[in-house]
């Protein structure tokens, strides 16, 4: 099963957003405060949605935290969607409810746009707060299954990684307790994992997980040190790229990686190796990052770039270059012998004080 779209809406400051995955690496880039880090914090939350118990998901639409604040978005239900592809078919699961409501007012489920479940109009009867998808007796229990097994990654990674910062939050494991024990279970994982940090901090030789009576921690051997360094000692950078690296590992196959500004931890020329060790110890899952980095941006195709739109009242959109338009971008871009990032970020910029010049591309 591959994902290839996820839609969310009625989230914060968004209103509704579409996210297709033509490949494995999607960006959103934008200003500060224009809803990069609500698009992300929605997907996770849309995802945790399907895997609750009744209580959980009744908590959840009463959340003043996450529902819209905008004037405009006041009424506006919570919409979740996903697009996948499975046995080469083309897939489509959605379900909406309104805010501090207590009911989830529709649930669709489609195969090649021919739906199979419709939650208006099934004649079974359910739940308020069950999903069609808890059904554990159905012929698409498989498909079922893999819905709710979805999972985000990286989405409360933080920038000071310590040796003891939370790292799987179901196991309630430490960076440095996950490490040992894909060090000690899992080897031929632990050596891609290794592999790739040494790979992108050439000055470090080697990393590994100490565990002393339950106290677990990380040590690198750096180049020109005699004695292994406690993981502390590194740079921030440095520290939090082993823990990007762990969570595409960890991920698997078909899960979500969100990592906010990933170009924070590493030297601008080490970007395309990053995003290459991103895409080949994630497998088939999907990643969304954020950046500000025109250095990063221009390393990825302009397809999955989704750029965020001038906010009107407040509200956050995010699009794609117009695809009968990318050719003229690219070589505009090129005629004016600046990168893609670059171009990109002066559209943003110019947006700021003429909308409309965005507005045309997109």
């Amino acid at each position: 099963m591959e994902i290839t779209g996820i839609t969310i809406g009625g989230f914060k400051n968004i209103d509704l957003v579409t996210l297709e995955f033509p490949e494995q690496i999607s960006a959103l880039i934008g200003f500060n405060n224009y809803g990069k880090s609500n698009l992300l914090t929605g997907i996770a939350f849309g995802l945790q949605f399907i895997k609750e118990s009744s209580e959980e998901r009744r908590l959840m639409m009463h959340s003043q935290v996450n529902a819209p604040l905008r004037e405009s978005l006041l009424n506006k239900p919570f919409v979740f969607a996903l697009k996948f592809y499975y046995n080469s078919q083309h897939w489509h699961y959605s379900y909406s409810w309104h805010w501090r409501d207590s009911q989830i007012s529709s649930e669709v489920l489609s195969r090649d746009n021919v739906v199979i479940h419709n939650r208006k109009q099934d004649t079974q009867v359910v739940p308020n707060l069950s999903l069609l998808i808890d059904k554990q007796n159905s012929s698409l229990a498989e498909v079922y299954q893999w819905l709710k097994s979805i999972s985000t990654f990286g989405i409360d990674l933080l920038h000071n990684v310590t040796s003891g910062s939370v790292i799987c939050q179901s196991a309630n494991l430490s960076l440095a307790a996950a490490v040992y024990r894909l060090q000690t279970e899992d080897l031929s994982n632990f050596q891609l994992l290794t592999e790739a940090y040494c790979s992108l901090l050439p000055e470090i030789e080697w990393i590994k997980a100490i565990n002393k009576d339950d106290n677990y921690s990380l040590q690198a051997k750096e180049k020109y040190i005699k004695d292994p360094t406690p993981f502390e000692y590194l740079s921030m950078g440095s520290r939090r790229l082993l823990a990007l690296l762990f969570l595409a590992i960890k991920a698997e196959s078909h899960q979500v990686l969100v990592f906010e500004e990933v170009e924070t931890c590493l030297h601008p020329r080490l970007i395309p190796l990053l995003l290459i060790s991103l895409s080949r110890l994630a497998k088939g899952s999907r990643i969304i990052i954020t950046s500000h980095s025109p250095y990063l941006i221009q390393h990825l195709p302009l397809k999955s770039i989704y750029i965020a739109t001038p906010q009107v009242a407040g509200v956050a959109g995010f699009k794609t270059i117009n695809p009968a338009l990318q050719n003229k971008l690219l070589l505009q871009a090129q005629e004016l012998d600046i990168s893609l990032g670059v171009y990109l970020f002066d559209l943003l910029i110019e947006s700021l004080h003429e909308p409309e010049l965005l507005k045309e591309w997109l």
